[in-house]
């Protein structure tokens, strides 16, 4: 009898991550990582080279070899495209200094009345440098340039440039990494020189579309907004996002599996009588197209290809599986940005979806079996499949464990479904001459959140923070051997479950030179003070809705 439920992608993920981890090792220790991952490509190759004669010979099912091949080849993409950015991310560093800069305006942030401008296709002493540089402006007056600039404008001036390291402590910039934020800058606003220009294409229809929100939303409304359906949060207070990620509900404004589950489903009810070959090339379409108006966030990144291998396997009349698809979706994203592993929102998207894979049909029967509803036990049993899926991640990533996301997420989701949805489709009715009153629905509609997430940021002891190691990961594959994919006599499993929890808890509360243990505060109190984290991407934290729309 199988002991592991298998996955043709379990091979190919695992294949891939070794890839990454190897380019790991080449980050902190260039001569080692060559090494490992010249014997590690090389022992790759060599089983895929076996499996696949195998399955030509049929002494196997031709899958399995299939399998072996495209791990291969995708964990060669992966170690390749690794090593290509980390030297990229060296010959950067060369730029520290005091330099004559140019750029494009990317992104202009002006929260907290701190003033700083992203700007692209950068020029140091006439020479072109990868990456992006974040400029800090200080104000020299009354006004501040960083007020008047926007997206395609060019800024020129000089200053001291300072390199934004990849790795330090043997501990990856994640964000970094996915902002391709490269060099910082601090220069006075009277020290810069502006050349207007004309912004992207996407760029106007993201300023045009904000604008057109906050006219008929308000502001704090129209950016809350903007930020649901966009998330660009470059408009939005601090304050905001801080109580909103205290309540558990920083997703809601991330750019998710939610947003694209909110969408396939829409536009799955709007199609119900359109053929699957047109319905799938429409949803295909608008698909990719929010994830270029996302600017290509991970988790958005990971819901609309998982959204696409399902519909697709349906189209072509295989089985729909969320973990496969999950797993074509981890594997194909590190295979061309291997950085994404150690990117914050990444790991967060992938934990939420691999919760549900997991937990959520078991906790699901669990509770219709004692009397609850099925439309409510799926609710309450997806948003607590992610909160196990996430725990790990949010303990290393952030030190803390938000106590009442599960029941906030359970109750609150479907109705913020509604929310989102009168956002898309009152922005569009108001588009139309005379109906722009229309955006004051999701407005109203909108505001119950907004207090509800206020009133629990503010409940004393809604988190607990705790310190752990990059061994909080272990928690992982504790949880594939509680899961029905692994397939062991129940006492058998519960004995391997209790050795792995303890084995994990054990390598968890090793310290690293830090003090350790576990305290309680004020989730709102502890959100202010790790905001520095980029909890920006917590994109991840409640994905019913897009497993609604995978079934669909």
């Amino acid at each position: 009898m199988r002991t592991v439920n298998f996955r043709a992608f379990f091979i190919v993920s695992a294949a891939v991550t070794g890839a990454v981890l190897c380019a790991y090792l080449y980050m902190c220790f260039q001569t080692a990582g060559i090494i490992v991952g010249a014997a590690y490509l090389t022992a790759v190759f060599a089983a895929s080279a076996v499996f696949i004669f195998k399955s030509v010979k049929k002494t196997i099912k031709l899958r399995v070899g299939m399998a072996f091949g495209l791990a291969f080849l995708l964990a060669v993409c992966a170690f390749m495209f690794a090593v290509f950015y980390i030297n990229s991310r060296a010959v950067s560093a060369k730029v520290d200094g005091y330099r004559s800069i140019s750029g494009r305006v990317c992104a202009v942030d002006v929260r907290g009345g701190i003033y700083r401008i992203d700007l692209d296709d950068v020029k140091a002493d006439g020479k072109s440098a990868d990456g992006v540089i974040r400029v800090t402006v200080r104000s020299s007056g009354d006004n501040n340039i960083a007020e008047i600039v926007s997206c395609g404008d060019k800024l020129y001036f000089d200053a001291e440039i300072s390199c934004v390291g990849l790795i330090e402590n043997c501990v990856v910039n994640g964000t970094s990494c996915r902002t391709d934020i490269r060099y910082n800058a601090t220069v006075n606003s009277d020290e810069i020189t502006v050349k207007f220009g004309k912004p992207k294409p996407i760029e106007s229809f993201l300023s045009a579309l904000r604008e057109y929100l906050t006219e008929n939303m308000g502001d704090k409304y129209g950016n809350i907004a903007f930020s649901m359906i966009t998330g660009d949060k470059h408009a939005l207070d601090y304050d905001i996002s801080d109580y909103y990620s205290a309540a558990g509900l920083a997703h809601v404004m991330a750019v998710s599996g939610l947003h694209i589950g909110f969408m396939v489903v829409l536009f799955n009810l709007i199609m119900f009588r359109v053929g699957k070959k047109v319905k799938f090339g429409v949803i295909a379409a608008m698909l990719i197209a929010y994830v270029v108006i996302a600017d290509f966030s991970p988790s958005v990144v990971r819901a609309a290809v998982m959204c696409l291998v399902s519909m697709f396997a349906v189209f072509v009349g295989g089985r729909r599986d969320i973990l496969s698809a999950m797993l074509c979706a981890y594997s194909f994203i590190l295979a061309f940005k291997p950085m994404y592993l150690f990117e914050t929102g990444f790991v967060l998207s992938f934990g939420a979806i691999y919760g549900i894979a997991l937990f959520s049909r078991s906790i699901s029967c669990f509770l219709e079996k004692r009397g609850l509803h099925r439309k409510a036990s799926e609710a309450v049993s997806s948003s607590a499949a992610v909160e196990i899926g996430i725990v790990p991640s949010i303990a290393y990533f952030y030190g803390e464990v938000q106590i009442l996301a599960l029941i906030v997420n359970a109750v609150l989701i479907p109705y913020i479904s509604v929310v989102f949805v009168s956002i898309a489709v009152f922005a569009v009715v108001g588009a139309i001459p005379g109906l722009s009153g229309a955006l004051i629905v999701p407005k109203y509609l909108l505001m119950p959140v907004d207090y509800i997430a206020q009133g629990i940021a503010a409940v004393p002891y809604s988190s607990f923070n705790i310190n752990t190691t990059a061994a909080a990961f272990l928690c992982y594959p504790v949880m594939f051997f509680a899961s029905g994919y692994f397939m062991m006599p129940k006492k058998g499993k519960i004995a391997v479950v209790i050795a792995s929890v303890s084995a994990c808890a054990i390598f968890v509360c090793i310290g690293t030179g830090k003090a350790r243990g576990v305290y309680y505060s004020s989730a709102y109190e502890v959100n202010t003070a790790v905001r520095c984290a980029d909890y920006n991407d917590v994109s991840a934290k409640n994905l019913v809705i897009e497993k609604s729309a995978l079934r669909l």
